[in-house]
């Protein structure tokens, strides 16, 4: 018999001499040779398998070899290609039978038919008589169960259940055996969805099965269509989707807002319940409408769905007003009667901002008089104007920002407190801040000499008082003009270096405290300068002299010694930098700008920083005061008067004054239309007080008659102003070169 090399073999019985034996006879193209005393058999004859595609290897099939000879062989015949398909281990039972474990596996295999042969050997050891078993192997790969489409999506009204959708089933069999189940998304069943059947048996290799689905409540529901062959195997998980719609929907949601400029118009608010039901089925779906907060209310209050029905939804202008700013959220809920359909939640938001005003500046005016002030607060928006009343009064004030306005205080005609409130279109207003309307003061002239040398002056026209401090004097000095006369009232603050009234009139601040010392500030009754309060900032090497008191009720305490630094008051919090190198201060009547000035000489350098604003403005002017009287502001901030030039708001140069004097001292008037000056033409020589109308384009000349007004030759002005009313000239004095002290003149003005 010839001889080739054999294909690779499997050694299951091995003998002493199997290498021999699989040389000489598994490479034989035909079985052969031996005697009766060598036989082979296999059971089956023959192996066949069948594999879905994706599915694991099929189970094994076992080969039952029963022998006679020396050992047995498993391998293919020559020519016969090792299948990456097939595996065939075995194992020996007892000297003549074995079992071959024949498993297939599709993995990598395109659908089609596949085939092999085993080849079973065995004989005598030493190769001179063998047997042949040849056994077929045939496996099949095939499509399998086939499901179509990918996702069933179903939609539908609430109550109301859609159309059945059918789920197609195929193989490539001719009958198949299958079965369907439905789970939700956590596993669970889906007993919402609608199967007539769980299973069945393909015909000629087709089947359909319906799928349909309950009536749900409004909302997504989701399961999953499990489709298995009948091997059990899973063949396909089916998405489906059942979208139910409300019986009815709102055409939107329902938003408010209430701020400064809300009229009428923003009360009311018009939706539509649109119902998707046909008018004949609508009739029997009746609704309540409730909103779920009591600043709401609706109309109508119900309806049923035979058609769309228009709902007002109207605030409550009361209940509204009274909301805290911010955002506030209700409902309004659609009810229908039990078990006809779920309801429905209509959102509703309101928005409010309504102008708050907080304080008014300046708080004093005066009967029979109008004058310009700056409110501040918040919820002013974004508009031109605003609308406020002073008492029964109503102006439209200039909104600056949403927390600023300027508006003019209107005349009252008789003395006493005054409202102040920001409306809007509504007449809703919140806050309110209060507005002193004063009597004409009548101050009368005094020459008050004064037992220490002061530097600083303050008015407080609500007592018609007039305050003073200065350096190393200890003593916080009152006159105040009471019945006629002029009373004066003493308090002992160790080194008082400056006084200021509150913004809203109801206190005094003093600070004390020199370089090297820690700064202190007390907080005194207005008339009694008793202690109210007092708090200490430990910092060292400071001078926090300089008062800034704000529209908005903040007072910036300024260093006035070298560079200045600054903290709020009362918080002591950290101010703005502030780059100026010793500074003096000025702050408006209405509180709105302080202005800062360098003292150094060759400097000029200004700082102003504004009501609501973080961080000073820097300007640089060609001249700077040399002293406390040498540098005047108008109430609004609108004119600044220094060493007799003229600036404007934003420190525009507008003209000089004019007159033949040095001018010592000057004083703008509250409403800015008067700079007030006081002069020598000579050293030594007599005072002469001029007045100029300033409000006006330049150039700006000095009247021609000068004020019959007089100060001593040997004193000198130290600090001037103009009363607040505007109807006399305050001017504290010094004596340059004599005795120790100061005298207040009180001139009234003609």
């Amino acid at each position: 018999m010839p001889t080739r090399r054999a294909a690779p073999a499997r050694r299951t019985c091995p003998g002493p001499h199997l290498a021999a034996l699989l040389a000489a006879t598994l490479a034989t193209a035909c079985g052969g040779g031996g005697g009766a005393s060598y036989s082979l058999s296999a059971t089956p004859e023959a192996l066949a398998f069948q594999v879905v595609e994706g599915d694991p290897p099929e189970g094994v099939q076992v080969l039952t070899v029963d022998f006679k000879g020396d050992g047995l062989l498993v391998g293919y015949p020559p020519g016969v290609e090792v299948p990456t398909w097939l595996q065939a281990p075995g194992s020996l039972t007892s000297s003549s039978r074995a079992l071959i474990y024949v498993q297939v596996s599709a993995a990598g295999l395109a659908r089609g038919s596949y085939a092999t042969t085993l080849r079973l050997v065995t004989g005598k050891e030493d190769g001179s008589e063998f047997v042949v078993k040849d056994v077929p192997v045939t496996l099949q790969v095939r499509q399998g169960l086939v499901v179509g489409p990918e996702a069933l999506d179903f939609t539908a009204l609430e109550g109301f259940a859609p159309a059945a959708q059918a789920l197609t089933l195929g193989s490539d069999l001719a009958t198949e055996r299958w079965s369907v189940a439905a789970r939700g998304p956590a596993g669970q069943p889906a007993d919402w969805v609608v199967l007539p059947v769980a299973g069945g048996s393909l015909s000629a290799g087709a089947g359909q099965v319906q799928v349909g689905v309950a009536p749900r409540t409004a909302g997504d529901h989701l399961a999953t269509l499990v489709v298995r062959d009948e091997a059990g195997s899973v063949r396909a998980e089916v998405p489906l989707r059942y979208h139910v719609d409300a019986l009815v929907a709102a055409s939107a949601p329902v938003s408010f807002r209430l701020d400064g400029a809300s009229g009428p118009a923003a009360l009311a608010r018009v939706i539509a319940l649109q119902s998707r039901l046909p008018g004949a089925a609508g009739g029997a779906f009746a609704f309540t409408l409730t909103p779920s907060a009591p600043w709401l209310s609706v109309s109508p209050a119900g309806g049923d769905l035979s058609a769309d029905t228009q709902v007002t939804v109207t605030l409550d202008p009361a209940l509204s007003a009274a909301l805290p700013d911010g955002r506030h959220e209700a409902t309004l809920e659609v009810a229908f009667a039990p078990g006809l359909a779920t309801g429905l939640a209509v959102p509703v938001t309101l928005d409010v901002a309504l102008p708050a005003v907080e304080a008014v500046s300046p708080s004093t005016s005066w009967v029979g008089r109008a004058g310009e002030v700056v409110l501040t607060g918040h919820g002013f928006g974004g508009g031109a104007t605003l609308a406020v009343a002073f008492g029964g009064q109503q102006v439209e004030g200039r909104v600056v920002s949403d927390t600023v306005v300027r508006a003019t205080a209107p005349a009252q005609a008789a003395p006493g407190p005054v409202q102040v409130k920001a409306v809007n279109g509504l007449g809703m207003s919140r806050g309110g801040a209060s507005l002193a309307v004063l009597p004409a003061p009548g101050y009368t002239t005094l020459h008050q000499a004064l037992p220490a040398t002061f530097y600083r002056m303050a008015q407080d026209p609500a007592r018609r008082a007039v305050l003073l401090t200065g350096y190393a004097t200890d003593l916080v000095y009152r006159l105040a003009f009471e019945g006629g006369a002029w009373a004066v009232t003493s308090r002992a603050v160790p080194n008082a270096t400056n006084v200021v009234v509150s913004q809203d009139g109801a206190r005094l601040l003093v600070t004390s405290g020199y370089t090297s010392t820690s700064d202190a500030f007390f907080e005194l009754d207005p008339i009694s300068l008793a202690t109210l309060s007092q708090s200490t900032l430990d910092d060292f090497y400071g001078q926090h002299d300089l008062l800034c008191g704000l529209a908005d009720g903040r007072t910036l305490l300024v260093d006035s010694d070298q560079w200045a630094e600054s903290f709020w008051y009362p918080s002591l919090a950290q101010g703005p930098s502030l780059s100026i190198h010793g500074a003096r201060a000025l702050v408006t009547r209405d509180r709105s700008r302080v202005v800062l000035a360098s003292t150094t000489s060759a400097a000029g350098a200004y700082l102003t920083l504004d009501v609501g604003e973080a961080t000073p403005r820097s300007h640089t002017l060609p001249i700077w005061p040399f002293s406390g009287a040498g540098w005047s502001i108008s109430g609004d901030g609108a004119r600044l008067l220094v060493q007799g030039s003229l600036f404007d708001r934003d420190l525009g140069a507008l003209g000089d004054l004019s007159a033949p004097e040095f001018t010592a001292g000057q004083a703008l008037s509250p409403d800015g239309a008067w700079a007030y000056t006081v002069g020598q033409a000579a050293q030594g020589g007599p005072w002469v007080f001029r007045r100029t109308r300033v409000d006006g384009a330049g150039p700006y000349v000095a009247e021609a008659t000068p004020l019959a007004l007089s100060l001593p030759a040997d004193q000198y002005p130290v600090a001037m102003e103009v009363s607040e009313d505007g109807s006399a000239l305050f001017l504290l004095a010094g004596f340059p070169s004599g005795p120790a002290g100061s005298v207040l003149h009180v001139l009234p003005l003609p």
